[in-house]
């Protein structure tokens, strides 16, 4: 009995030193599945923030053009006609479209400014991207078309192109509700939800 006592009580010593050698740290797998759980939250996060400053810089953008149409529409009530603006020739490429765009701009903020009884430069020419906004007296087959054949707006969209229409954003669209994005396919026209 003797023998087996000592056996036992050496087994017992021999497990509470093991024991206490895993508590003192963590096992690799341990640390990995940590690691990997950190890299997944940091990899949601820079997700969310990436759609949370997209969809702010479209409502930035949206509130703009709305902005410059409630002007425009103003300028037209108190004139009876539409700020002077030049035209957009019909063959144009993004560069020229971008020359023709910052160099219009002093025309028809010069016109809207002065018109409505502002004597500084208060009116936003630029998107939240940083591109010249264009101002159109009439439709482009390129750029697109208001209703009624009026005068509007538009900003080159995130991509900075005024070329390719999909992306970009008109004094005409209606501004949809904050959350969630339109560009999400959440909301229909009118903002209802689906």
């Amino acid at each position: 009995m003797r023998g087996s006592d000592i056996t036992c009580r050496e087994t017992k010593r021999h497990l509470s030193e093991n024991q206490s050698q895993r508590d003192q740290g963590f096992t690799v797998l341990e640390l990995l599945t940590a690691l990997a759980f950190l890299v997944v939250i940091m990899g949601l996060m820079v997700s969310l923030a990436r759609y949370v400053r997209s969809n702010a810089a479209e409502q930035i953008t949206r509130r703009t053009l709305e902005e410059l149409q409630a002007r425009l529409d103003q300028y037209y009530q108190r004139f009876g006609v539409y700020p002077p603006g030049q035209e957009l020739p019909e063959q144009v490429d993004e560069k020229s479209v971008n020359v023709w765009a910052q160099q219009t701009e002093p025309i028809w903020v010069t016109a809207l400014g002065k018109g409505l009884g502002e004597t500084s430069e208060v009116v936003p020419t630029r998107d939240a991207w940083g591109k010249t906004i264009g101002y159109l007296m009439h439709h482009h087959p390129f750029i697109g078309m208001a209703p009624q054949n009026r005068p509007f707006f538009f900003s080159a969209g995130p991509d900075a192109q005024y070329l390719t229409r999909q992306d970009n954003f008109y004094s005409y669209e209606q501004v949809l509700p904050v959350h969630p994005s339109p560009r999400s396919g959440l909301l229909k026209p009118g903002g209802h939800s689906e």
